[in-house]
């Protein structure tokens, strides 16, 4: 009896493509107001550079970024080069780059802008400067040198008792700290930094407040506490008059509410943001609204329709020269391909983000991209690559001690894939591996339904290979009831765990009726499913629930089993021949001779046609007895 069961870690979540990874970005910024001209000798020049970065503003807060962009540019030629104006305009021209994607661009105006500010000692700025570059070197993939500016700007922010900037430092550090699985320090730490950038009291840096306070209920399995601070951080950000944080928000919401399976409700938040974010081009933010849009028309079952938003979402990502970008993109259509059921036409996407992973030196993504492999391998057939596939994955995360986290899952999720495979291996030990697996899901807070039911089913077929299969009895259980709780429910795994209860029932002493109703359980299953994919699970139920009948004696019941079973088994000769069998020896016990003999001779044709020379045998045997 073959079951194969594939888990696939991507666990209904969907993937969120920040820019760089660090969040903030400018809906949490203080927006502030260029310098006043510093003397009357500036004159003109000055005034115009001081007009156009006030437009320039204006024009980024409204969303029309290809505009504010050109603003700046032009803020910056026009500002004298000694003065604080050009500064900021290089500050603000890079900070834009950045969130458009443009990072090579970026980088070069924010070394401008801080090599300004120091030669003109503007403390005030040191925050954001060095909050962007920050944010540059991240993008760009240079993780260590983005933590050691992080950590460069906490500490000057807070020499300058800049509070904003000060939390928001703090906020990412601790971010790429997680990215690259270093400790990242308390929640007390991080619920303080927020409390300080919500203390700033402009709409802008509440609002960002908010949505990150969502990020940690979120993270701490209170979706419907997530979802109302990300409505209030969306109302926060209305008042600020930004665009750009509200349309980041939505975003935000869409994917807290794809998650939670409100798919409807996601579609709505979802509605022409890519649009925007194309026609602003905000490629990080456009890539995030691709995927979240392949996601909900592949929940619609248009599969060709989500690839192609995938594959845009990459094309786009390429654009940005980012590797980390680049890499979860490829990661996207890589899970894209698993679910889709074509793994190997991505194969080489789930390669590319491993290795690209590995370099950055993240290893929870790293560890995600190998399981998907582990994955493809399993659904393929690969067993001994997919063992050896997820073992890596599991022995990386517990080295790093990488806990999981909204977007990744923890260690558990890969032992319950890695159980399912051993488990199709017969391996030793498959046992123990599944039973730890379970132990790890259940204290989870919102362990996936469908894996308990895959992980119980995996510990209950296993029990008897470690030696007392009556110990699997009340896992199997629970995987029926896990499986048609599910919606849709899993009827496959739910017959199949009623088939091997049924099975382990009819070896036990006096479990003969408990084994019955096992297999007539699961004949019910898989009569509900409308679209009769089961037939051949209820064909081996039939079978047990027959064979188990003849031993019993119980010929009529018997009868109605086997000529049951003969009209499901038909295309399956073998099956067919050997309930001709049993059904000529339940009419001849129940002394109709004629119709045992029928049985006989119906039977023996398909004894020949399935090439079972021994069933052949006996029913010329048998046949000869009725010519004497």
């Amino acid at each position: 009896m073959k079951v194969r069961r594939q888990l696939v870690a991507w666990i209904g979540a969907g993937l969120m493509l920040a820019a760089g990874t660090p969040a903030f970005a400018q809906d949490s910024k203080q927006q502030q107001k260029a310098p006043a001209a510093e003397s009357e000798a500036q004159g003109d020049a000055d005034k115009a550079a001081l007009d156009l970065l006030e437009t320039a503003q204006k024009q980024y807060q409204a969303g029309k970024w290809e505009q504010a962009r050109e603003s700046y540019k032009k803020a910056y030629d026009t500002a004298p080069d000694d003065s604080r104006l050009k500064a900021q305009a290089a500050l603000e021209w890079s900070s834009l780059l950045w969130e458009q994607g443009d990072y090579a661009a970026a980088d070069k105006r924010v070394d401008d802008a801080l090599r300004r500010a120091r030669k003109l000692k503007m403390n005030e700025a040191v925050g954001r400067l060095l909050l962007t570059q920050g944010h540059i070197q991240a993008s760009q993939g240079k993780l260590r040198k983005a933590e050691n500016t992080l950590k460069i700007c906490i500490n000057l922010t807070s020499e300058q008792n800049d509070e904003v900037f000060g939390a928001l430092c703090k906020l990412n550090h601790r971010l790429v700290r997680q990215l690259r699985g270093r400790p990242a320090g308390p929640d007390s730490d991080y619920k303080k930094a927020i409390a300080q950038l919500e203390a700033a009291g402009t709409p802008l840096s509440v609002g960002s407040a908010l949505a990150k306070t969502a990020g940690l209920y979120a993270q701490g399995g209170n979706p419907a506490k997530a979802l109302e601070l990300l409505k209030r951080a969306q109302q926060s950000f209305s008042k600020a008059d930004s665009v750009p944080a509200q349309l980041r928000n939505r975003l935000r919401i869409a994917k807290l509410l794809q998650e939670q399976g409100q798919h409807a409700q996601a579609d709505k938040y979802l509605e022409g943001l890519v649009g925007k974010f194309s026609a602003m081009n905000n490629r990080p933010a456009l890539v995030d609204a691709l995927v979240l849009t392949a996601q909900s028309e592949m929940h619609k079952g248009n599969a060709a329709a989500a690839q192609k938003h995938y594959e845009r979402a990459l094309s786009v990502a390429k654009k940005t020269k980012s590797p980390n970008l680049i890499a979860r993109s490829q990661l996207a259509l890589c899970e894209f391909g698993v679910s889709a059921g074509k793994g190997s036409q991505f194969e080489d996407k789930c390669t590319a983000a491993a290795k690209t992973f590995d370099k950055l030196g993240i290893p929870d993504l790293a560890a995600r991209s190998n399981a998907q492999l582990a994955g493809l391998y399993h659904a393929q057939g690969q067993l001994n690559k997919a063992s050896a596939m997820y073992s890596k994955v599991i022995q990386r995360l517990e080295k790093t001690g990488v806990p999981g986290t909204h977007d990744t899952p923890a260690v558990a999720t890969y032992r319950a894939n890695l159980c399912q495979v051993e488990m199709s291996l017969r391996s030793n030990g498959a046992h123990y591996l599944c039973k730890k697996a379970l132990e790890e899901l259940e204290k989870q807070k919102s362990a996936n339904p469908a894996m308990l039911a895959a992980t119980h089913y995996g510990v209950g077929v296993t029990a008897g290979r470690d030696g007392w299969a009556p110990g699997g009895l009340d896992h199997l259980n629970k995987a029926v009831e896990l499986s048609l709780e599910q919606t849709p429910p899993d009827r496959a795994l739910a017959s199949d765990a009623m088939l091997r209860r049924g099975i382990i029932l009819g070896q036990m002493k006096n479990k003969e009726d408990e084994a019955a109703h096992a297999f007539k359980k699961g004949i019910a299953i898989t009569e509900q499913d409308k679209s009769d994919s089961l037939r051949a699970t209820r064909v081996q139920l039939r079978t047990q629930l027959a064979q188990l009948q003849l031993e019993e004696r119980e010929w009529k019941t018997a009868k109605g089993s086997l000529e049951a079973l003969i009209e499901d088994a038909k295309g399956d000769p073998q099956s067919q021949a050997w309930a001709y069998s049993g059904l000529a020896r339940a009419e001849l016990k129940l002394g109709d001779k004629k119709a045992a003999k029928k049985a006989l001779q119906k039977g023996l044709p398909l004894a020949k046609k399935a090439g079972d020379k021994e069933l052949v045998s006996n029913f010329k045997e048998n046949l000869e007895k009725f010519e004497e």
